[in-house]
């Protein structure tokens, strides 16, 4: 089931979950651009895996581990 982003969502560049930017504390600023996150454990993976292929940065991401 897709889900559709509205005016002040962004998607989740690991798992590509939509994620409302106002209502979430996860995020990391990464230079010039804002990412931001569904959860404590999508942001840590992106904080581990930074240093990786631009495929990931971009959101190629790895999915969810739910």
């Amino acid at each position: 089931i897709a889900q559709l982003a509205g005016e002040g969502d962004t998607v989740d560049p690991v798992c590509g979950m939509v994620v409302h930017a106002g209502d979430t504390p996860y995020m990391l600023n990464a230079g010039n651009l804002i990412h931001y996150f569904c959860s404590r454990s999508c942001l840590i993976q992106f904080k581990e895996r930074a240093d990786q292929s631009d495929e990931f940065r971009l959101g190629g991401g790895i999915g969810h581990d739910r």
